[in-house]
């Protein structure tokens, strides 16, 4: 499903976090979002999951003008905050029910199964959330993203926190499987690595305005002469 955002303007207390900011998404992308801690890759996020109201600007899903609490961002969009949306006391195989209860049209029970043994999470499905290392609760989330079938996935700093390399890996593979079915994927991360990265493009953002949004190959090239562009992405 395409995704267009269009001169989003976000202010809090006189200060402007989104100053005119467009991005469009299209089908089978996985599109990175980097920049400097506060400069806006958040706001972004949630601007493009629905989860915030602009002061101005257009959020459009399939062509579709739409707004926070539109019904078709719920049915379209599987959004990963930075504190993912884990009930602590219950247990891995609760949690995972309570999201496909919200998405009854997703998912389905030989899902879950296989999810949870790709995720080395079958030992911890009756364990509660709060027990488990933060390492493993990001791979409850994933076992819920991969179980949903929702076109858009947006992932604010899915990479971050004390993840070991196996966990990281999976969670590049199932980004790229999502979009070789045509899903929409965006994340955050405060760095990006284009020798390594899942992104088919990477959006810069500085200050609530975009200040790059090219493949990772010119974005690395054009940061051997940008300082600040290099500043921003940690590229150099």
């Amino acid at each position: 499903m395409d995704i267009e955002l269009s001169n989003a303007t976000k202010t809090v207390s006189r200060t402007t976090i989104l100053d005119s900011f467009c991005l469009s998404c299209h089908s089978g992308e996985i599109v990175a979002v980097a920049g400097f801690h506060s400069s806006g890759k958040t706001t972004l996020l949630r601007a493009l999951a629905g989860a915030v109201t602009l002061n101005s600007g257009e959020l459009r899903y399939g062509g579709k003008s739409v707004f926070p609490d539109d019904p078709v961002i719920s049915q379209s969009c599987f959004f990963l905050p930075a504190t993912p949306p884990l009930v602590p006391g219950e247990t891995v195989l609760r949690n995972i029910s309570r999201f496909l209860t919200r998405h009854p049209e997703s998912g389905e029970s030989d899902q879950i199964v296989e999810n949870l043994k790709r995720f080395d999470l079958v030992e911890h499905a009756q364990t509660p959330v709060l027990e488990l290392s933060e390492d493993h609760a990001r791979r409850v989330v994933f076992a819920v993203a991969a179980t949903l079938n929702l076109p858009v996935w947006i992932l604010d700093e899915p990479f971050s926190g004390e993840l070991n390399d196996k966990t990281k890996s999976l969670i590049k593979e199932i980004l790229q499987e999502a979009t070789r079915a045509g899903k929409t994927v965006i994340y955050s991360n405060s760095e990006v690595e284009p020798g390594d990265s899942v992104a088919t493009r990477i959006c810069v953002i500085n200050r609530g305005q975009k200040y790059a949004d090219c493949p990772p190959g010119e974005l690395k090239k054009r940061a051997e002469t940008d300082h600040l562009l290099s500043r921003l992405t940690g590229i150099g």
